[in-house]
Parts: structure tokens; sequence; C-alpha cells
């Protein structure tokens, strides 16, 4: 079942605001800002594997750091949903 603007399912049954629909407007938007969280997931992995596997860092210091209380605040704010 497909659910979404046009389809006929509820009929009249769901009142839809005009001053607050703006899925209708995300139509218009550049490709470019579409994109940014695709080229931010990219270059995240791609730090990520940079950091973890540079020889410049041992996997005991990146370990040390992810151990620390600032560290695992930002984390935990990030990872709750």
């Amino acid at each position: 079942m497909i659910i979404g603007l046009g389809t006929p399912l509820f009929f009249n049954n769901l009142y839809f605001s005009p001053f607050s629909l703006t899925i209708v407007d995300s139509e218009f938007i550049s490709a470019f800002f579409k994109n940014i969280p695709f080229i931010f997931t990219i270059l995240g992995a791609v730090s990520a594997t940079l950091i973890i596997n540079s020889w410049g860092i041992s996997k005991n210091d990146i370990l040390d750091i992810k151990l620390t209380k600032p560290f695992r605040t930002i984390y935990t704010f990030l990872s709750k949903k």
C-alpha cells in the first residue's frame, strides 16, 4: 500500500494545512543540497578510515581517546534516538 500525496486512500479524512506542507517544496531544491547528507557520510567514512589506519596514530591512542569522558558524552548525545 502506498500512502502519500495524491493517493486517494483516506480521501477527505486527513487535512493538510497549506502553510505546513513543505514536502512539495523539497522537489525544487538543487541536487547539491539534496546530496549533502551523502557527501558528509562519505567524508566521515573516509576520514575515520584514514585516522584509524594512519601510521602516525596508534590504535591504543585512539582507544584512549574513545574512553575519555567528553568523547563518551558526545557519542551518547549523537547516538540517542
